[in-house]
């Protein structure tokens, strides 16, 4: 701009007017504006539509991702899930099923009880299953703990209960002197026949005093729309979807292959999440996560753009996100990246629009044919010109 004016200044023959005249018509303000106004709408569209941003960098972030990653149960499902049978085994010997001999009831209520005290939906669903039988109320767990989104452990009655997934009875393994999965394993695979993993079901194993119980199947459902909303993540530029949940290898499978999604993480504890967000980021540039429960909240942290189920999901994960689905519904997710990417579009063209026609208007001004109180009108047209093309993004 100065180099412009000072050739401006000699070829009119040293003429100050033609210096400010250049200056005048330079002036970057169409930089200036064009950016947080084009930011500022993009934010407006994506509330409009139920979709809190909450800064001017996570709609950008979003515009530019390269991987999105969703965790399973209260994302991709409806996170509902609701009691379809429980298959209990004979505690001396796992080798055959005792549907007959031990009472489905009490396992129930005992797995109930332990479960009351956890926010998992498959809590929820337990307890509420118990309250339909009306068997009585729910004793209160003494030495309750909880490994958050993979499983419980607390007494009743004397009784030590352990309630969760392969993942939770392999940790209870490690951290003691028994033979929790194993054992487990062994009742399982004698009773195959009655679980039906080719259904896609959450499994909920169950022990008691060390020894295993039963199994309790839970169905849920797929939300409607993501296949479709996979296939648009793909054409949006999106080079790989993700899925991550501490559900078993077999449901992440059947739930995977139905969406579309290439590529799963199955068994997994939240800190085990976090590990695969970060190990993503090693490889791509823009990570988004999607998730709603308490257990998700680090794995949203972690990532580029983290995005809550804002509508059922927990505070918590709203906290750590960067946007929050105030509806319940997940395709949103492509209507934000859609959103950033026509934001930033917008306001590139709105500074190369700019920037373009002030430079044009600098050498016709340094050639002395533009006078400084045109060259400011002419300015502030521009000004104008580039909010109203930000506006767009609205």
């Amino acid at each position: 701009m100065l180099a412009v004016s000072g050739i401006g200044w000699f070829v009119t023959s040293y003429n100050p007017q033609t210096i400010l005249s250049v200056l005048v018509v330079a002036t970057p303000c169409s930089l200036i504006f064009a950016t947080p106004v084009a930011i500022m709408s993009g934010i407006n569209r994506a509330a409009k539509v139920g979709i809190i941003i909450k800064s001017g960098q996570s709609i950008e972030q979003i515009g530019k991702a390269q991987v999105v990653v969703f965790d399973k149960t209260g994302t991709i499902t409806f996170g509902t899930p609701a009691v379809e049978e429980i298959i209990t085994f004979d505690r001396d010997s796992p080798s055959r099923s005792t549907n007959n001999h031990i009472n489905t009831d009490d396992i129930l209520l005992k797995a109930a009880s332990v479960e009351q005290l956890s926010s998992h939906p498959a809590a929820q669903a337990l307890v509420q299953k118990a309250q339909e039988r009306n068997l009585g109320n729910l004793s209160i767990p003494a030495n309750f703990h909880e490994v958050s989104g993979v499983g419980v452990e607390g007494e009743i009655n004397g009784e030590h209960i352990d309630v969760g997934s392969h993942s939770f009875f392999e940790k209870m393994e490690n951290e003691s002197d028994s033979d929790y999965n194993e054992y487990m394993k062994k009742a399982l695979d004698a009773n195959k026949s009655l679980i039906h993993y080719d259904e896609g079901k959450m499994l909920a194993l169950i022990s008691i005093n060390e020894k295993p119980a039963g199994v309790i199947l839970f169905g849920d459902h797929i939300r409607p729309g993501i296949t479709s909303m996979i296939q648009r993540l793909r054409n949006l530029g999106v080079r790989q979807t993700v899925m991550l949940t501490g559900d078993n290898f077999e449901n992440a499978q059947k739930i995977a292959q139905q969406i579309g999604i290439t590529y799963f993480e199955s068994d997994l504890l939240p800190e085990q999440k976090v590990v695969s967000v970060n190990r993503l980021k090693e490889t791509y540039k823009n990570i988004v996560m999607v998730g709603d429960g308490i257990n998700d909240a680090p794995a949203l942290a972690a990532a580029t753009v983290g995005i809550a189920m804002g509508a059922r999901g927990t505070a918590l994960s709203a906290e750590a996100a960067d946007m929050v689905l105030l509806i319940d519904d997940v395709t949103r997710v492509a209507d934000a990246l859609e959103i950033g990417q026509r934001t930033l579009s917008i306001a590139k063209q709105s500074i190369y629009i700019g920037l373009s026609a002030s430079f044009i208007f600098m050498i016709i001004a340094s050639l002395g044919f533009i006078p400084p109180t045109i060259g400011a009108l002419l300015q502030e047209v521009f000004d104008v010109a580039v909010i109203l093309n930000a506006l767009r993004a609205r």
